[in-house]
């Protein structure tokens, strides 16, 4: 009998990883465990499934579970795992299961950052994580005909969701800590996003900080900050994500100086037979010569590739990235390395 390759998640570093280690050992047994109702999904395209600039949520979908069967690997939908006990090589699922393991890969991806302010937990306010989420923000738009969003920060998501909900004809006030969007970026760079936003009807809100979320007047929610209320039909939560990595810290796998998973360039953690590849991990910058954590579809493709290879017996490095980002905000094409 083969072995086992128990993979937490489904996103696009563990469907890599999943496809990869298959293709190299057709022998091995591959079962990848996904939390939510979606496996092999593109994160990047959900504000235009928003938008309705794409229509159909299945668009979205790589590769269905019965599509993974058919190629020997194990897709299991709706299952949480809460435990790993790497020494005894097993994984305890929420619903009791234990599952054993010769080859384990963390792919556990993101959590979104929450505010640390009152009414984080009222209806109609989101934060977008997965396709699951993209669906549920689509719905409530349509179901309550929202005329208006009130988006709490000003970074890739949120900006490409200013673009999404002009398409739907849903005017966008934008919330930012800072007093250009896109803070990561230089000056020059950021000003001219902040222009595009402006000349495309965005009301933009910068260096103010959001202080509470309560039910609104004439719309369903206002969110106050220290520059005024504002009022919308939703409240979309855009203040940036963190690696999920609590479930590897607490089996013990060493967790790097920016919260995600320490790596090494075989995607290899502490453990042993314990690999993690895509935004819980850490990626090796080739121009800054360390260590970072950046959550994007492609390297997390890359660094399932290199997992998938190690483990199927033919090894492979991943030897870094330099930052290269881009996305589009109206009539502009944004990218910088």
């Amino acid at each position: 009998m083969g072995k086992n390759l128990v993979i937490i998640g489904g996103g696009a570093g563990g469907a890599s990883t999943a496809a990869e280690a298959k293709r190299n050992n057709p022998s091995l047994n591959v079962t990848v465990l996904q939390s939510g109702k979606f496996a092999a999904y593109a994160s990047c395209p959900t504000p235009y499934f928003i938008g309705d600039m794409i229509k159909d949520a299945n668009k979205l979908v790589a590769r269905t579970p019965e599509k993974f069967r058919e190629s020997g690997v194990n897709v299991i939908l709706n299952t949480e795992v809460v435990k790993v006990d790497v020494k005894g090589g097993l994984v305890e699922t929420k619903d009791d299961q234990k599952i054993p393991y010769d080859y384990l890969v963390f792919a556990t991806g993101t959590n979104a950052f929450v505010p640390d302010i009152t009414g984080t937990d009222l209806p109609g306010v989101y934060a977008l994580r997965n396709l699951e989420d993209a669906i549920l923000i689509k719905e409530w738009i349509s179901e309550r005909k929202a005329k208006r969003v009130v988006i709490i920060g000003g970074g890739f998501i949120g900006l490409e969701m200013s673009e999404a909900l002009k398409f739907a004809g849903i005017s966008t006030t934008m919330i930012h800590k800072h007093t250009l969007p896109a803070n990561r970026w230089d000056a020059e760079l950021a000003s001219l996003m902040l222009e595009e936003l402006q000349a495309n009807g965005v009301e933009f809100i910068g260096d103010a900080e959001a202080l509470s979320i309560d039910k609104g007047a004439e719309a369903l929610l206002k969110v106050t900050t220290d520059k005024g209320a504002f009022e919308g039909d939703m409240v979309l939560l855009a203040v940036g994500v963190r690696p999920n990595a609590a479930l590897a810290k607490s089996a013990g796998i060493s967790i790097g100086r920016t919260g995600a998973i320490s790596v090494n360039f075989s995607q290899k953690t502490s453990a042993e037979n314990v690999y993690a590849v895509g935004d819980c991990c850490e990626s090796w910058n080739r121009v800054s010569r360390s260590w970072v954590n950046i959550p994007l579809g492609d390297i997390a493709n890359k660094q399932g590739r290199v997992a998938g290879r190690n483990i199927g017996g033919k090894p492979l490095t991943f030897d870094g990235i330099v930052g290269a980002q881009s996305f589009s905000l109206f009539n502009l094409e944004c990218a910088a390395t």
